[in-house]
């Protein structure tokens, strides 16, 4: 017979739309980096997302950052549904690494329905993981 994946691995296979949250050095990257080739899924980050020539909005907050500025969750809200929108997130699936940033990104829910969070702990409290 052939190896069972974990019941909760099965779920991620099934969404394959997955965020990952977590504290600064929680893991966050190596897990969503290990997802991606596991899933087949498209990786997405603040980073990725920014340095995507293809998104017009790119350049709008790439102003912001020469500037110092915080980018507004807005704008990263729309930098996002423009992401999900390409057709490899649609056919493949998403993992996406560390988003919201902040606690003011109120439209979160609408931008990420149907995905699953994934919560890494703090190093401090040792690596866990827990599906929210």
């Amino acid at each position: 017979a052939a190896p069972r994946a974990p019941r909760a691995e099965k779920r991620l296979v099934a969404a394959r739309q997955v965020f990952v949250l977590g504290p600064p050095a929680a893991g966050k990257t190596t897990i969503a980096m290990w997802l991606c080739k596991h899933l087949n899924a498209s990786y997405l980050s603040q980073q990725k997302l920014l340095s995507n020539k293809t998104l017009v909005l790119a350049k709008e907050a790439q102003s912001y950052q020469q500037r110092q500025e915080q980018i507004p969750d807005e704008l990263w809200v729309d930098l996002l549904q423009d992401r999900l929108s390409d057709m490899d997130c649609i056919r493949e699936g998403w993992v996406l690494d560390g988003f919201p940033q902040t606690h003011r990104a109120h439209s979160w829910p609408r931008v990420v329905r149907g995905g699953s969070p994934l919560q890494c702990d703090s190093p401090s409290r040792g690596s866990t993981l827990s599906r929210g």
